[in-house]
């Protein structure tokens, strides 16, 4: 697998042969390693072609009128480049730095998932047991929630419904949701079906805070950040705003304008991470390496591969699609496209 794929949609075409993960629009970073063929690209040859990756995004940024931008691209076991383009907030023109956090949205999820099973590493929990075993109070109104697996949340299978469920997960703590889920119902028996739905990760995170002992933001940064070396990645607002945050934005009336909206704490574990560039370029790595960053093995690789594997087969508009745990897998050609999209009000 080689860089040509950026290069080539530089120039118009567009080519299959590379692996990708997706993230918000303020912040993209491009993975193309561990096939034959990383090698076809040397480094002075991609070194020459920076200059032109520069003009592309900023050609993207002016058209879709985005403040700014932050890349990170990795090959093999390196982060080769690392750029930042435009500002953090409209209101200030403070200069962006691939260094500035940015709210990661449901890409939140593949580290929400990361944490669980690491947990199950420690003997906290086993995945495949009902999570009223570790979550009592979860108590919907339909008596299929006794069947829902920690596994069944991890792989977006619960049967929770994605649509109507949203709105019980904004309340300001896990107790406060859990007790707000009195009058749900399943759409699916679980583990039968995929759909997509925000309160899966939620409850993966009330999860992690019961057995833990830790707040969500405390075993995160514990179990997953500082291990990995992400010191530019964080959970709390406050710390994030004394690293450095972007601004939301959103358009408004003909003009992009600065947007915050408070994260609220039943939610962040489906979508309130907030990282940077470059930390995003490590976590990359992981993912390519086998959980190996820097020479050492910082993530178990069964932990990996648990990540990235088929659990449900599913189509969406015509395309064959799949779920792993906090990773999307497209399926439509002979290379498997690991991926996650997100967005937030911001």
């Amino acid at each position: 697998m080689s860089l040509n794929y950026l290069f080539n949609r530089i120039s118009g075409e567009l080519r299959k042969k590379i692996t990708f993960l997706s993230l918000p629009v303020c912040l993209v970073s491009l993975l193309a390693a561990g096939c034959a063929g990383a090698a076809e690209f040397e480094t002075s040859t991609i070194q020459s072609k920076y200059h032109d990756i520069d003009k592309y995004i900023e050609r993207i940024q002016e058209k879709e009128q985005i403040p700014g931008i932050a890349i990170a691209i990795v090959q093999g076991s390196e982060i080769l480049y690392c750029n930042a383009y435009g500002v953090s907030s409209v209101d200030s023109n403070q200069p962006l730095t691939t260094d500035t956090l940015f709210d990661l949205a449901s890409l939140t999820k593949s580290f929400t998932a990361l944490g669980v099973l690491l947990m199950e590493d420690s003997g906290l929990i086993d995945i495949d047991q009902p999570l009223q075993k570790y979550l009592p109070d979860f108590q919907i109104a339909d008596a299929r929630g006794a069947d829902i697996t920690v596994r069944y949340l991890l792989n977006q299978t619960s049967g929770i419904p994605g649509i109507f469920s949203e709105i019980l997960i904004f309340n300001d703590s896990y107790e406060e949701m859990l007790a707000s889920l009195g009058n749900l119902r399943l759409n699916n028996d679980p583990g039968t079906a995929f759909e997509y739905a925000d309160l899966n990760y939620c409850l993966l995170g009330a999860l992690i805070e019961r057995v833990s002992g830790k707040t969500y933001e405390e075993y995160m940064d514990y179990a997953v950040f500082t291990p990995l070396g992400m010191s530019h990645t964080t959970v709390d607002p406050d710390k994030a705003e004394e690293l450095g945050k972007a601004d939301g934005h959103q358009p408004m009336y003909g003009k992009v304008v600065a947007r915050n909206i408070p994260a609220m704490k039943s939610a962040r574990a489906a979508g309130w991470v907030m990282s940077c560039a470059e930390d995003m370029g490590k976590w990359l790595l992981v993912n390519l390496n086998g959980g190996i960053l820097d020479g050492k093995q910082v993530v178990p690789a069964d932990d990996i591969e648990e990540l990235h594997s088929i659990a449900i087969l599913y189509e969406d508009n015509d395309e064959q699609m799949a779920y792993g745990m906090g990773w999307s897998i497209s399926c439509n050609t002979d290379i498997l496209y690991h991926f996650h999209c997100g967005d937030t009000p911001n």
